[in-house]
């Protein structure tokens, strides 16, 4: 999956490992920010996850179908916003779908079938990464924030489980889980090029 975009329009282009191209979707989707996807097991249906300046989008590849996840935003917000990678996790017999933004202090929670939005989480800053722990929690980097460098969240209630700070003033520009034999590691990077390693407890 590579991504074409401009501040206007964007598409999606689909090569084989042979770097043969195969199609691209026909709609616009935007300046393109982020992509992920996702396997749905029980439908066996794939499914690109696309973030632009508006919201998220989701394509079914096995249907050739496009749902489109956008919040309401006042003027101001619509003028300068952007969501950062999607992500689609298990919540007992629910899918949640996942959409940070990092101009503003939200993060997303949509039910990724009827399209519903569960809630709006606030944090004291844009989110400028974030990765999953597992189905129950996920780690936000902020963009700016006085308090924290980067957080903890409970995805299933919506709530921030616990603020980390590691350095005055500096922005979280990264974070990721790194699992080995060893343990679970969190591996943070900040604008000052620092790059810093936690264990995590189970």
């Amino acid at each position: 999956l590579i991504p074409f975009s401009s501040n206007t329009a964007g598409t999606i282009k689909f090569y084989n490992m042979n770097a043969e191209f195969i199609s691209e979707l026909e709609q616009n989707l935007g300046f393109i920010l982020a992509l992920n996807v996702y396997y749905e097991e029980k439908s066996k249906n794939n499914y690109v996850l696309i973030a632009n300046t508006i919201g998220i989008f989701s394509y079914n590849m096995e249907k050739s179908s496009i749902n489109k996840f956008i919040p309401k935003m006042t003027l101001e917000e619509k003028k300068n916003n952007g969501f950062d990678e999607p992500f689609v996790v298990k919540n007992r017999n629910k899918l949640l779908l996942l959409g940070p933004c990092f101009y503003y202090p939200y993060l997303y929670i949509w039910d990724f079938i009827n399209g519903e939005l569960i809630k709006k989480v606030e944090t004291t800053s844009g989110i400028s990464d974030m990765c999953l722990w597992n189905d129950t929690y996920a780690f936000a980097g902020l963009v700016k924030s006085e308090k924290n460098n980067f957080i903890l969240i409970n995805i299933k209630n919506g709530e921030i489980v616990k603020s980390f700070k590691t350095e005055a003033n500096n922005s979280c520009a990264g974070i990721r889980i790194i699992k080995h034999e060893s343990n679970i590691y969190l591996m943070t990077t900040n604008m000052k090029s620092n790059l810093d390693l936690y264990v995590l407890e189970i």
